[in-house]
């Protein structure tokens, strides 16, 4: 049972890692885009600024680390919180892309 909560321990980390690279992807690449459409002297405004903010809650190593039994409930809520936190920012990036007239 050891082996089988580290094995999923392990899991969620990675999918915390994940969710954070697909967030740092959408930023970089919304970035680049901006970029290409007013050049690299403009910098975006506190709107745009404001959208491609995230609001994923990174889940502390305590609560990785401790007794499924116990927190399991509450992992899975934060997780649970942090996937509609994930779908809010892509729409909304995808949408400040959208707004890019060099790609419409």
């Amino acid at each position: 049972m050891r082996d089988e909560n580290q094995d999923l321990r392990e899991c969620l980390r990675l999918l915390q890692k994940e969710i954070m690279d697909i967030v740092n992807f959408k930023q970089e690449m919304f970035g680049k885009r901006f970029k290409a459409e007013y050049g690299s002297g403009r910098e975006v405004g506190q709107e745009t600024q404001e959208a491609l903010t995230h609001k994923i809650e990174l889940i502390r190593d305590e609560l990785f680390n401790a007794n499924f039994e116990e927190n399991g409930r509450e992992l899975v809520q934060k997780f649970r919180l942090n996937f509609q936190r994930l779908k809010e920012f892509m729409q909304t990036i995808d949408k400040e892309v959208a707004s890019l007239a060099i790609f419409n």
